[in-house]
């Protein structure tokens, strides 16, 4: 599934430089980085972090994703138990302008979510299972190329469905 997320990305971009030269049909919009977000699910939390690009037609933007996040427990008695996810998805969305300095930006889109459950001995995984991302971002515009602000995420799957909230950068080129 990270061979094909690859070949996505790759063919996005070239398709991006390909599609400038020529018609404008589609545009590089932004790259954003989340450098922290805390995760809960079901049974853990923990601390992520996730990387996007994003691609514009007209308002339409399509953005490819990539995150991942680990529990982060201290053990005073017992077993440890050690849960991460990685995922990679491709997103479909809008922004809404509310003012030249705020917006806020919805997406959806489905992708593959790998969750391992890792308790000392034994370790359940459950890998590449699809998962149907959900995620929103409230931004501030600090100047023409530069947003901060918050980014809520979550990922509905089979393996253990997911809520991340966190802090973003975005940089539009």
């Amino acid at each position: 599934m990270k061979k094909l997320f690859l070949t996505i990305f790759f063919l996005s971009i070239i398709l991006s430089v390909t599609a400038q030269n020529e018609n404008k049909g589609i545009e590089f919009h932004s790259i954003s980085f989340s450098p922290l977000n805390v995760y809960f699910s079901d049974r853990d939390s923990g601390f992520g972090m996730n990387l996007d690009v994003s691609f514009n037609t007209g308002q339409h933007i399509f953005k490819v994703y990539a995150g991942g996040a680990s529990e982060f427990g201290i053990n005073l008695g017992g077993e440890s138990i050690n849960d991460s996810f990685a995922e990679y998805n491709i997103l479909y969305g809008r922004e809404l302008k509310i003012k030249k300095w705020f917006g806020i930006d919805f997406f959806a889109g489905v992708g593959s979510f790998n969750f391992t459950y890792d308790k000392g001995s034994s370790t359940e995984s459950k890998n590449n299972v699809i998962g149907f991302p959900l995620q929103s971002e409230i931004r501030f515009n600090t100047g023409r190329i530069f947003s901060l602000g918050v980014q809520l995420h979550s990922n509905i799957n089979s393996a253990t469905t997911i809520y991340q909230p966190g802090i973003f950068l975005q940089w539009k080129l």
